[in-house]
């Protein structure tokens, strides 16, 4: 089963890896609601529990290609800041927009 191109199996891996405080109760109710429409779950974006999940779901997969840039450019970060910065002109939130704060822990450039 697929909705909006993503099979329902990967919607509800990336509902297991969000930081959500009712992930689980929402798994748990999609799973209830998939048992019980089948195939038709695919159709249903404009049920509560679905659209939920989904657009969880969706969250998730954007963090992770986000991540997935970090990773593929880490020994380049370093440089492009250095490169960059001009010490008299010094912008730490344009720095963390690019590079956000929660991210910098997991680099070894800021480590």
């Amino acid at each position: 089963m697929e909705i909006n191109g993503a099979s329902y199996e990967e919607l509800l891996r990336r509902c297991l890896l969000a930081d959500h405080p009712e992930q689980e109760l929402l798994i748990y109710r999609y799973l209830l609601l998939e048992a019980e429409q089948g195939k038709r779950i695919d159709g249903m974006l404009a049920h509560s529990v679905v659209a939920s999940a989904w657009k969880l779901s969706q969250q998730v997969g954007r963090e992770a290609h986000r991540y997935l840039g970090f990773v593929q450019f880490q020994q380049l970060w370093r440089n492009y800041f250095q490169t960059l910065a001009v010490p008299e002109r010094k912008n730490l939130k344009l720095q963390q927009g690019k590079v956000p704060l929660k991210a910098r822990g997991f680099l070894t450039e800021f480590g």
